[in-house]
């Protein structure tokens, strides 16, 4: 049976953007306006979407039919965005997305941001559901260090690596949230191989931190051979989480690797999200962080 893929568009204007949703409301379908595109997945419950700026990107982040070409059965009024692309300036494979692949919306937040000891900041994450018991909300811990977006950003992400770790190991318990060690060496993989009692699920983590991100997939391995140096010859700063996050995201990473038995398998993905554009999953993680910076006690 020959699956169809519609294409809905509200208007006739140029068309700056596609989101594909591969799971929402009315199952794939690409979108051509977020009105549209967040009645689909806006409280579905492990919705998963992108968007694109153009069509064949979105098709390609749907992938093919199970039998059959997909087809466009209401074409877009701006032809012009259809052109192809030249093959130097193709996208990169997308990471292929496994069947239970888990995803997670995280932010931070902190009042008084840059203001020393005024500032009080906390992290949160959301899984897709207000009643998932693994969503968190809790305060950035004072250790004396300083209170700032970043470092709940970063701590966020740690928190779910930490959460999703545990769980393999069979030791997770909804109901409790843990303190996160500092300073931990990024040199050697947190827990061994004969910990984990059940399968790492893929890790999808939606994060509006650049600087989360970056850190992570564009400099992490240099820092670590520098000695967490920069070029100019400062120190990176917050190594104290820097260390712990590296660390239990290469572990996923390898471990997950191992598992699937397969090269080039990626065990956790980080999707960079614009924050306070409407997004759901990002709006329910900010309010999460919000309330995790107002749980402090001092």
């Amino acid at each position: 049976m020959r699956r169809c893929l519609f294409l809905f568009s509200k208007s006739s204007k140029t068309i700056m953007k596609y989101y594909a949703v591969q799971k929402g409301r009315d199952g794939p379908k690409i979108y051509t306006d977020w009105d549209s595109c967040e009645r689909s997945v806006k409280g579905f419950v492990g919705n998963k979407y992108k968007s694109f700026k153009t069509l064949e990107e979105a098709q390609a982040y749907l992938g093919p039919p199970p039998t059959a070409q997909r087809e466009v059965l209401a074409a877009p009024p701006h032809r012009a965005a259809l052109k192809k692309r030249p093959r130097e300036a193709s996208p990169p494979t997308p990471v292929r997305e496994e069947e239970d692949a888990l995803s997670v919306y995280v932010d931070g937040a902190c009042s008084a941001n840059g203001k020393g000891g005024k500032a009080r900041a906390g992290y949160g994450g959301y899984y897709g559901s207000a009643s998932d018991g693994r969503n968190f909300s809790l305060p950035l811990p004072l250790h004396n260090n300083a209170q700032t977006n970043n470092r709940a950003e970063m701590m966020a992400v740690l928190h779910v690596l930490q959460q999703a770790l545990s769980e393999a190991q069979g030791s997770y318990d909804p109901t409790v949230h843990h303190n996160h060690a500092y300073g931990t060496s990024c040199a050697h993989l947190p827990i061994a191989k004969e910990d984990l009692v059940q399968p790492l699920r893929q890790l999808h983590i939606y994060t509006d931190s650049k600087y989360t991100l970056d850190g992570l997939t564009k400099y992490s391995k240099k820092w670590m051979r520098n000695g967490f140096k920069l070029s100019a010859g400062g120190d990176v700063l917050n190594q104290d989480i820097w260390k712990p996050l590296i660390s239990h995201y290469n572990a996923y990473n390898h471990y997950y690797q191992q598992q699937r038995r397969t090269a080039g398998s990626v065990g956790v993905v980080l999707h960079y999200v614009k924050g306070h554009s409407s997004i759901h999953g990002n709006e329910m993680a900010d309010k999460l962080a919000v309330e995790g910076s107002r749980r402090h006690t001092s």
